[in-house]
């Protein structure tokens, strides 16, 4: 979503409910300035620390050579939500095995 309410392609919150939006580093870039990620993680972390957060246990898929993290979490007072997703194949791994 953008700050006046639309998402990036100009739908409205109620028309883009639903669907799945793969967002790439671009449209993340140009749709959240780093002064206001960082504020929405402070936000987030000091509910967090306050209880004030569901975040269940993160759920994993292991299969052949990779796995998969998934991780969910709701803020309870504002009702958002979020999640993270992570995928990573041995072939990936670099560095001794962090992505």
């Amino acid at each position: 979503m953008t700050a006046g309410g639309g998402t990036a392609t100009g739908e409205a919150p109620s028309a883009a409910r639903g669907r799945l939006r793969i967002l790439s580093r671009a449209d993340v870039l140009s749709l959240v300035s780093m002064e206001d990620a960082i504020e929405a993680t402070a936000r987030a972390f000091g509910q967090l620390s306050a209880g004030k957060v569901e975040m269940p246990v993160r759920g994993s898929l292991t299969s052949g050579d990779g796995i998969s993290l998934f991780m969910p979490a709701r803020l309870i007072a504002a009702g958002e939500r979020g999640a993270g997703l992570v995928v990573q194949q041995q072939d990936d791994a670099v560095d001794g095995g962090q992505p």
